[in-house]
């Protein structure tokens, strides 16, 4: 969403503004499971899914009001391009997975019935095995290779079926197309975990209950550390808020915005982010020794007769990141509320008295999405989950004393998803109607509790993996770059039905995209 602010006609002007500113299944003989490319594919079947052509929908550019000259962007941005890309980012590094004998399936069972092409670096494949207990299981994937494709994330503030927030983003998003989209985070009142959409920050962190303890179910959290899939750019990662922590830390700790300078010989600043991206723009309170405003704030922007704010002029104006640089610098004086309306392509940062603050006229600043640690510095898309499934290669130790949702409870549908040594993303969808007594046929699919759900995503060669939300939440849809129409993978358990929108509403959504370019 693009955020601007009515114009002061020239710095003269604003120097002489006012300031203001269950049980587990019991372990089989194992068996050596084939790697996917050895498993046999054929075409896949479509799925009964007609629904309308998705338009795009323009959207109109701000006008603003006698805004100073300004040229190109790209032309006077000065940053090195590895923060045009986005920044430098961490990126695990992974070794190549050995071989794998699951327990809880039996490992022979385990084939791709069919694949798909839905796009470059975009493959859909339907996987079964079967049960130690022999109830058959059907899985789609999407395969995604995050340097040919793109992965986002929508999100509803009221809660929207999965196929409503896909139609949603596609038409408000020309250089993308939507391919497919999977539920994720858990919920209640809101996502329970961190979530980022394209560089805003949604929710800064888990939801804290003040308890500790996985054992205890009002503490509604993880026996493993609650975790997290990000991605920026072609770089993906898995793994929990800060690393090394305590489950307490990591539940108090946060994502927020970071302000560097974009050059690397300098020192990085950091400011809060909830008011450079309060979506309800409700609040004039200055937070932190620094503060950047770059959108209207009812009543104006409150500060101290003797705090100072920097005028900056954007070069990048993105949900991505955004750059600045420093025009001039001023005084606040009387104390009085600034009114933060500035033309589009400028803001302010506000400084407090007495803060040591090395920025000078000249700079040129970098904002991005970072925390503690730096592990998440520069990550545009970050969708919460809860419990971890693989990690490092290995079946997390913690899957077996998950004891929330139904953890252990087989025959449930799941969503999830895993990062493979190569870094490719694996979204996974098990549909169960059972589960929510809408079986209409003994050829659907049977769910699944989280050892066998790990097992499965470490034997498709995922070296991290992490649950998403399941039950009637499930619900999963794909088409090709040539298509319009949706087939529905995964019927959400609460209804059974093919219709798209008779799906459990959710607050988030995995989106897998390839650009109108690239189609």
């Amino acid at each position: 969403m693009k955020r601007f602010i009515k114009v002061i006609s020239s710095l003269a002007a604003l120097a002489l503004a006012s300031c203001g500113g269950g049980q587990t299944s019991a372990p089989a003989s194992s068996v050596p499971v084939s790697s996917p490319e050895e498993l046999a594919s054929s075409a896949i079947s479509e799925n009964p899914s007609a629904e309308p052509e998705v338009s795009k929908s323009e959207q109109e550019a701000p006008v603003s009001q006698e805004a100073p000259e300004q040229s190109s962007y790209e032309d006077k941005d000065p940053r090195p391009s590895s923060f045009r890309d986005g920044g430098e980012v961490y990126v695990e590094e992974m070794h190549a997975l050995g071989e794998f004998s699951p327990t809880r399936f039996k490992g022979d069972t385990l084939k791709i019935d069919s694949t798909k092409d839905l796009a470059n670096g975009v493959k859909l494949k339907r996987y079964s095995f079967d049960l130690n207990s022999g109830n058959h299981v059907k899985a789609e994937v999407v395969e995604i290779d995050p340097s040919k494709a793109e992965i986002r994330s929508s999100y509803h503030p009221a809660k929207e079926v999965v196929y409503t927030q896909m139609q949603a983003y596609d038409a408000a998003h020309e250089d993308i197309k939507i391919l497919a989209g999977l539920n994720a985070d858990f919920f209640g009142s809101t996502c329970v975990n961190a979530y980022v959409q394209d560089g805003v920050i949604v929710k800064s962190a888990h939801n804290d209950k003040g308890i500790y303890d996985y054992t205890n179910l009002d503490a509604d959290i993880p026996a493993s550390l609650p975790m997290l899939f990000g991605v920026s750019g072609s770089h993906v990662r898995i793994g929990p808020i800060v690393e090394g922590k305590s489950v307490q830390e990591t539940i108090q700790s946060s994502v927020y915005k970071k302000l560097k300078y974009a050059h690397e010989d300098k020192v990085v600043h950091q400011i809060d982010g909830e008011v450079h991206y309060d979506v309800a723009q409700a609040t004039n309170a200055l937070k932190g020794d620094l503060t950047l405003i770059d959108y209207a704030v009812t009543g104006g922007v409150a500060a101290a007769a003797s705090d100072s704010y920097y005028l900056l002029e954007k070069f990048v104006d993105s949900g991505f990141n955004s750059s600045y640089q420093v025009v001039d610098e001023y005084e606040c004086g009387a104390g009085r509320t600034m009114t933060d309306d500035t033309a589009e392509g400028y803001a302010y940062l506000f400084k407090k008295s007495g803060v040591e603050c090395p920025i000078e006229i000249g700079d040129t600043l970098f904002m991005s999405v970072g925390n503690d640690d730096g592990k998440w510095d520069g990550y545009t898309t970050i969708i919460g989950g809860r419990q971890s499934l693989v990690e490092d290669g290995e079946i997390a130790s913690t899957v077996t004393l998950e004891n929330s949702n139904g953890a252990q409870n087989t025959g449930v549908p799941r969503s999830c998803v895993g990062i493979t040594p190569d870094h490719k993303v694996l979204l996974t969808g098990i549909e169960g109607l059972r589960y929510g007594r809408k079986s209409t046929s003994e050829d659907d699919s049977y769910g699944v509790n989280l050892p066998e759900l790990a097992e499965f995503e470490r034997a498709i060669g995922c070296y991290d993996a992490m649950n998403f939300d399941g039950g009637g939440s499930t619900q999963m849809f794909a088409r090709s770059a040539e298509e319009e129409e949706y087939d529905m993978l995964v019927r959400s358990s609460d209804y059974g039905s093919y219709t798209p929108t008779s799906c459990r509403k959710v607050f988030n959504t995995f989106l897998v995209g390839t650009k109108t370019a690239q189609n």
